[in-house]
């Protein structure tokens, strides 16, 4: 087997991720930065020693909570509204507002492309039930696209047979952990 080297590697994942950008983003020339893990590992974050397995799963009751309290809100909100100033058009409006909040909201919680874990160990990565060995990851990058105000996080496996899997990152990293702690375990995993 032929290994590819990191910088095609990332040239090739630069391609990708500018074909992949908005018209706009094209437009004003606005490009997604990608850094490898070992750029953006923080090794201080770390306790040491580490464990046999460390799982990074979505902490799900926490944002179960705050989507139920967020519908429970706004659901208030809308509620007040139709009795102080009822009439049909607000009543069709917030109906559609609300199924449309509660249909995101639902969607957030059980997308299965946003909802997955990443358990790292001595022997490699798994990420939603498939399994890479340190010993066919070439290199590990993420990758920050723009989108409008904010911007949408992907975590790359760069093998070395020239695939590029793509996961992303968004809801595992809201309120678990940061980019340089996760880069750390990546890269502490790996070297051990």
């Amino acid at each position: 087997m032929t290994i590819i080297p990191t910088n095609i590697l990332l040239e090739q994942l630069i391609q990708e991720e500018n074909s992949a950008l908005a018209w706009d983003d094209k437009l004003f020339k606005i490009h997604s930065a990608i850094k490898t893990t070992r750029e953006i590992a923080d090794a201080a974050k770390l306790k040491y020693p580490l464990p046999e397995n460390y799982l990074i799963k979505r902490k799900r009751k926490l944002q179960t909570a705050l989507s139920v309290l967020m519908a429970g809100i706004f659901t208030f909100i809308f509620g007040y509204i139709l009795l102080t100033k009822f009439s049909t058009g607000a009543l069709l409006v917030s109906t559609i507002l609300l199924s449309l909040i509660y249909y995101v909201l639902f969607k957030n919680l059980t997308v299965k492309d946003l909802n997955f874990e990443i358990q790292l160990s001595k022997k490699g990565i798994e990420i939603d039930g498939k399994f890479y060995q340190w010993t066919e990851i070439q290199e590990t990058f993420l990758v920050y696209r723009p989108n409008g105000k904010n911007r949408t996080i992907y975590f790359v496996i760069g093998l070395k047979n020239g695939f590029l899997d793509r996961y992303h990152m968004n809801n595992l990293l809201e309120f678990n952990l940061n980019e340089r702690t996760l880069s750390a375990l990546i890269e502490a995993y790996r070297g051990s």
